[in-house]
């Protein structure tokens, strides 16, 4: 674990994110919140929140927000007909943490079609 002294105290990348949760399921969105792991003496700079979709590129981890200080919750943009899964890395001054374990799948419903008929 990459470490830096600081005065009398040591300074750690901080411990991964813990307890994800998916609320607030919509069409093209979705709040996700989670647990801050310990921070190990140096604070929370960001969050990284990276995706997963099981349909083209299952596997291939991509970011996909980055979430400001301590913040624990964020409302996710989606596109339409994936199948998500989520995780987070905190960021400190040391470093970044390892990923969370993923959330639930959760997929999303194709773009609806729009059909205009004319009549003359």
């Amino acid at each position: 674990m990459p470490m830096e002294v600081n005065d009398t105290r040591l300074d750690y990348i901080p411990d991964p994110p813990e307890d994800l949760y998916l609320s607030e399921k919509q069409n093209r969105s979705v709040r996700l919140s989670w647990v801050t792991g310990n921070n190990n003496n140096s604070p929370i700079n960001e969050s990284i929140v990276e995706f997963e979709e099981k349909r083209w590129e299952p596997r291939k981890w991509q970011e996909l927000i980055r979430i400001p200080g301590n913040v624990t919750t964020a409302v996710v943009p989606l596109a339409p007909y994936i199948n998500y899964q989520f995780r987070v890395v905190s960021v400190n001054g040391v470093g970044r943490s390892r990923p969370s374990e993923p959330s639930e799948r959760y997929e999303t419903p194709p773009a609806g079609m729009k059909c205009y008929f004319s009549f003359v």
